[in-house]
């Protein structure tokens, strides 16, 4: 069994910030999505469409932001993740964010 400071679940912008903000803190954590790839919907609608409402960031593309934010959750926490498409199903999925309620934390799926 691995063990684990928090369990983030969903690898979209928002879990991705997380990671890297709770990596600053020294906080470890593991990342779980449903989705074959982290992004979430930033991937998903707008992967090669410019995206103009980033603060900060004048126009990018949803891959472009996600690549982005996958370097910045690294430079403070060793990025970890499990998805549904490495579990080989999004019921497998559900059963182990089932499993950490009760206690369990899963492997370390890189």
């Amino acid at each position: 069994m691995t063990e684990t400071d928090a369990l983030v679940i969903g690898c979209g912008p928002v879990g991705l910030f997380l990671v890297f903000e709770l990596g600053l803190l020294g906080i470890g954590a593991h990342l779980v999505d449903g989705q074959h790839e982290p992004g979430g919907q930033c991937i998903a609608l707008y992967a090669d469409k410019p995206i103009y409402d980033i603060p900060g960031v004048p126009v990018c593309t949803g891959r472009e932001l996600t690549a982005q934010l996958l370097r910045q959750a690294g430079y403070a926490n060793e990025l970890q993740c499990l998805s549904g498409a490495q579990t080989g199903s999004t019921a497998q999925l559900q059963a182990i964010i089932d499993g950490v309620k009760s206690g369990y934390i899963p492997a370390r799926i890189a």
